[in-house]
């Protein structure tokens, strides 16, 4: 596994504003902390600042690999966003609330790399979405003062709220990793069924290059094939 959280670089679209960029993490506060843009939770600097959120923004970083055959990982990409390595692109996203899983190895090098992230204007997305529908869709003007936040499938409150300010932030929230092609575990899902005095607890384990899983939980041990659910 390859942890490609860290430092980045940031740079709009017109080249202006060339900035670090840590991730997970999201623009406005890298912009921030790089002293570009005074801060946007203070007076009404909100209003002075949403421009950030009315640009595309190019995220970039290297690293160096030995070729070997992976997956690109990426929990909470925020929100429409392109992802190339070595300038193939290998993901476009639309949704801040699931984990991608690209099969990269095509366009993997033996040596330097080079890993970048379009993060399309949110507010220019959102406006396009709703221009292509069939008919207007309202949006909660009170509390979204920057329109159309429901044409995105991103957290509602960075359009604003009655308790938060208007960004429209983008960045990632969660991970970003390569992870080598082999035997993994990708999901254990837990469920529960109560009736009186019993609680019936479900594992539903995900796993793929293995045919049998065992699973311990509250000193019973059981196993099952892969993709099958095992209850205690």
């Amino acid at each position: 596994m390859l942890d490609l959280a860290g430092g980045w670089t940031l740079s709009d679209e017109s080249g202006a504003h060339v900035v670090p960029f840590d991730l997970p993490g999201d623009g406005v506060t890298a912009l921030h902390q790089a002293g570009l843009i005074p801060d946007p939770y203070f007076g009404r600097n909100e209003y002075d600042v949403r421009w950030v959120s009315e640009r595309d923004w190019t995220a970039r970083r290297s690293f160096t690999h030995d070729g070997s055959p992976c997956d690109l990982v990426i929990d909470g990409l925020d929100t429409v966003a392109e992802v190339r390595l070595n300038g193939v692109l290998v993901l476009s996203a639309a949704n801040m609330h699931r984990r991608w899983r690209v099969d990269v190895s095509a366009a993997l090098r033996n040596g330097a790399n080079t890993v970048e992230i379009l993060f399309r204007s949110p507010v220019r997305e959102a406006a396009a979405r709703q221009a292509g529908m069939p008919f207007y869709i309202p949006y909660q003007q009170v509390n979204g003062p920057i329109p159309h936040a429901n044409m995105l499938r991103k957290q509602q409150c960075d359009f604003g709220w009655d308790w938060n300010i208007a960004l429209g932030i983008f960045g990632l929230s969660g991970a970003i990793r390569l992870e080598a092609h082999g035997p993994r575990i990708g999901d254990i899902i837990v469920t529960q069924a109560h009736r009186p005095g019993v609680a019936e607890v479900t594992l539903a384990i995900h796993a793929e290059g293995v045919t049998e899983v065992t699973a311990t939980l509250c000193g019973v041990t059981g196993a099952a094939r892969s993709g099958l659910a095992w209850r205690v």
